[in-house]
């Protein structure tokens, strides 16, 4: 122990000798050691911690399937979940949806958005409320009286952390409603997002009732010894028998289970797995330079290190007490990379919309905390053995008697082609990492310049809530809509008003069956399937969808009138080839009652998913006809919409200050805080970062190499200025000394990056994995920027005095 402290206090007071040279190594390992530990703290938060339950991974989602349909995959019905809960085998399964409603408050209405649960749902997590408690059995049948669980968030926020919330009436839609528990702090459930409370399912009415309405989420908390795969093969066969029961709803219907992980993370888990192998790489380029350094400075210590050893120093003393040096930087390096990713994890959440983070509430859980430190000391201190390790070993290797006589300049040919390789794994590793910032950039470009299908310049968006103890009717409904209409498009430089149940690039949203006239249904196997929305008669030419075929919604498709439809062309030509779509009519097929609508038109199609998803089949059908009691306002305008939200707030409350107004922003606002979006647009910002740090490091690194080999060789280079070498032929060979690591490594870069292809494939739209365009620009700009950085050494070079030089 006494022999490493002796260790440590050399290591300290040589390190003092040499700042600048401290300095620069515990900058470039904060900097590889910051990003690693920034991310590990995503990657903690996201991949190790998003579940904060008790067992996890025995918690399961189960889907409703159906075969040959063009969705494939969606929620539960309430009557299916009764059968699942009461004869399957799989474990206890709960449900949950998401709604929003009316809160009344002291400055009025305000909409909040709510989560829906059967009594059973907390217990399926492992959740007990830290108040009061969760629902009863009895609170989700016909008739139970209204009752509320708050979030911790909403208690505080709202009722100021008042403990006798419990038993205290709220008014949620008019109606009178019991808090009956508050949940306990910090708990979320992401495929929710952010709520404010939670309500149990509805005692009544169609989500209660309807076999073929799809909107329960299923979750399960498996038995053990049960895993994912048995469980989807016992549903399958359940799904099976309930299809057999109910051929008019089930018919092809089955049952998908998957962990209850894979849901919330989604799309992101490959995107925090890529970057966290990123941030690894660009680690291994701080180490390559910080390895590169050290053997440098071990050469002019040549002297040092042979006194040591005639003294009797042994070459396990020597490579400990220099490893000691490197261990110390890389420490040093941990301390500070550990403040930069303090900042940096605050930078990375903050860049993420609000709106995606209300889908994402681990991220909540992002932090630099014990764990994370931890690990980051252990990172940085097998960084640091790692990297001091080899120079270490190639310094206690050197001859004692050539080390006394010289302390300077000899470096061997094996030396510095071994710092030449270095140099070459970073340009390789930056090439790589350049070469996908390139990739998902032309692929954002490419998303951006993809055709929604409509115009989404000039437009502002919001939606409204129609309270339901006042509107509970189609008339009111469809009168409180046409009065906001009129309001609106009075307003000055507005163009159109237009009224959806859903807009484009804001989801898919509901879906809806149906057959065409002519087709023999026996079971609803047979059903057709398609995205549907409630539109006013002037949304198409609001939103400026062309118009392919027929017309569109007028004055004719009033109440009363025969019921019409329009399709978008990606239905005619997907359910309708060889037939004219005007020449038929579908059927829904949700109640035995529902009238024959006849197609009126054929419209082009309007992405509603997002930019980079595929257009689905959509059945418009006319606002007048079957209106929603919330829908989305549409309002194009001749200069900067924002300017309207104001006058657009206040049309809302001429027709009735009860109407609650939400999500209000522009249509361009809208799209580019879309979790789609992110998922598209994170990447080339956190990935570009990573390429430029990369680019940067082996930049230095390549500057540091050339610039030592230049100090080396300043008496060669005298002996040549004194035979007669111009300054342009020393500047030439010095820079082409720095091109040989550069190419080598972009010629290794590219055999890697191409094997990577499958990996960048799947965060890529319309652009090849492979593509040369993009690997030629990256080889491109290594090769300048390498070149730039042999270029400084190189003019240092050739201002070498040949008689200072040969002295």
């Amino acid at each position: 122990m006494e022999s490493t402290f002796r260790d440590v206090r050399h290591a300290f007071r040589s390190l003092r000798q040499r700042p600048g040279f401290a300095a620069v190594v515990i900058l470039t390992l904060a900097l590889g050691l910051g990003v690693n530990t920034a991310i590990f703290s995503v990657v903690d938060a996201t991949l190790i911690r998003s579940l904060p339950y008790p067992d996890p991974a025995r918690l399961v989602v189960v889907n409703e399937t159906r075969a040959r349909a063009t969705f494939d995959e969606f929620e539960a019905s309430y009557p299916n979940y009764l059968d699942w809960r009461a004869r399957g085998r799989i474990g206890e399964l709960g449900g949950y949806g998401r709604n929003g409603n009316i809160l009344a408050t002291p400055e009025g209405a305000e909409l909040i958005s709510t989560g829906i649960a059967t009594s059973n749902f907390f217990h399926v997590l492992g959740v007990t409320p830290a108040l009061g408690r969760g629902f009863l059995p009895a609170e989700e049948q016909p008739g139970a009286p209204a009752v509320a669980v708050l979030t911790d968030a909403s208690w505080r926020a709202r009722f100021g952390a008042d403990p006798a919330i419990v038993g205290r009436t709220i008014a949620l839609d008019g109606a009178p409603t019991t808090v009956v528990g508050v949940l306990p702090p910090g708990f979320t459930f992401a495929p929710v997002g952010t709520v404010e409370a939670w309500l149990p399912v509805p005692g009544s009415g169609p989500l209660r009732e309807r076999r073929n309405l799809h909107w329960l989420n299923v979750v399960a908390r498996l038995a053990p010894g049960l895993d994912a795969d048995a469980a989807t093969r016992e549903m399958s066969s359940l799904a099976g028998s309930i299809a057999q029961e109910h051929p008019d709803t089930n018919a092809s219907g089955g049952a998908r289970v998957r962990p209850l992980r894979d849901q919330i993370l989604g799309n992101v888990r490959p995107i925090v797995l890529l970057l966290a192998a990123a941030v690894g790489l660009v680690l291994l380029i701080a180490c390559a330079n910080v390895a590169n350094l050290l053997l440098a400075r071990s050469a002019t210590r040549r002297k040092e290190i042979a006194v040591r050893a005639a003294l009797g120093a042994s070459r396990a003393r020597l490579v400990r007490q220099l490893v000691t040096e490197s261990a110390l930087l890389a420490l040093a390096g941990g301390a500070v990379g550990v403040v930069l990713a303090m900042w940096g994890v605050d930078l990375l959440v903050s860049a993420i919309p609000a709106a995606v983070r209300a889908q994402m509430p681990y991220l909540a859980q992002t932090r630099v905390d014990a764990v994370v430190l931890l690990a980051s000391a252990g990172l940085a201190l097998a960084t640091g053995v790692l990297v001091g390790l080899v120079p270490a070993v190639r310094a206690s290797r050197d001859d004692i008697e050539s080390g006394l006589r010289d302390d300077s300049r000899a470096t061997t040919g094996r030396g510095r082609r071994f710092r030449d390789s270095l140099v070459a794994g970073e340009v390789a590793i930056a090439f790589v990492l350049l070469a996908g910032a390139g990739l998902v950039s032309r692929s954002l470009a490419r998303v951006l310049d993809a055709d929604p299908g409509f115009d989404p310049r000039g437009l502002l968006t919001f939606r409204v809530l129609m309270p339901p103890d006042k509107y509970d009717k189609d008339e009111p409904i469809i009168a409180a809509q046409e009065g906001i209409s009129a309001r609106l498009a009075a307003l000055p430089g507005v163009s159109g008003v237009a009224v959806s149940s859903g807009l484009g690039l804001a989801g898919g949203g509901n879906t809806i069956r149906f057959v065409f006239d002519g087709e023999d249904r026996k079971t609803s196997a047979a059903d057709h399937e398609a995205n549907i929305r409630e539109v006013s008669a002037n949304y198409f030419a609001t939103m400026k969808i062309g118009l392919v075929a027929g017309r569109a919604f007028d004055a004719r498709d009033r109440q009363g009138a025969p019921e019409a439809v329009i399709v978008n062309r990606t239905l005619a030509r997907q359910m309708l080839s060889g037939s004219d779509p005007l020449a038929r009519r579908l059927t829904f097929t949700f109640a035995k009652d529902q009238p024959p609508r006849q197609i009126v038109g054929v419209v082009e199609d309007e992405k509603l998913a997002a930019l980079d998803a595929p257009a689905t089949p959509i059945v418009y059908v006319p606002f007048a006809q079957d209106a929603s009691s919330g829908y989305s306002f549409a309002v194009r305008a001749a200069g900067d919409p924002a300017k309207l939200s104001a006058a657009a707030r206040a049309a809302v409350h001429e027709v009735d200050p009860t109407i609650p107004i939400f999500a209000l922003q522009t249509m361009d606002a809208m799209v580019d805080g879309s979790p789609a979006m992110f998922l598209r647009r994170f990447p080339v910002v956190v990935g570009g970062a990573f390429a430029a740090l990369a680019l940067l490091l082996a930049v230095v690194g390549v500057y540091g190499v050339v610039s030592y080999s230049v100090n080396e060789r300043t008496r060669e280079i005298g002996i040549r200025r004194a035979i007669g070498a111009q300054a342009g032929h020393i500047r030439a060979l010095v820079v082409r000394q720095a091109m040989i690591p550069v190419g080598a490594g972009i010629a290794a870069g590219v055999p890697i990056a191409l094997a990577l292809s499958r990996v960048w494939r799947g965060l890529l739209y319309q652009t090849s994995a492979t593509d040369p365009v993009t690997l030629g620009a990256a080889a491109v700009v290594l090769a300048i920027v390498g070149g730039v950085a042999g270029l400084v050494p190189a003019r240092r070079a050739a201002r070498v005095d040949p008689m200072e030089a040969m002295r």
